[in-house]
């Protein structure tokens, strides 16, 4: 089954950040994660799973 192609920035869901970091997209969790507790990322030729744990923490991996 073919994977979903990752959002490219800048997202129409992506809101700027204020203050300090003015300007820095930011995504809301709920929003990438959907209704599943994983995502996997495409960064620069290598994949990374994003996970939400069932208390709510996120882990990176590669």
């Amino acid at each position: 089954m073919k994977q979903p192609s990752p959002p490219s920035l800048p997202h129409p869901q992506a809101q700027r950040a204020s203050g300090d970091r003015a300007g820095v997209p930011v995504y809301n969790s709920r929003d990438l994660f959907g209704d599943g507790p994983l995502l996997l990322i495409d960064h620069q030729g290598a994949r990374y799973r994003l996970q939400m744990t069932r208390q709510g923490k996120l882990i990176l991996t590669k």
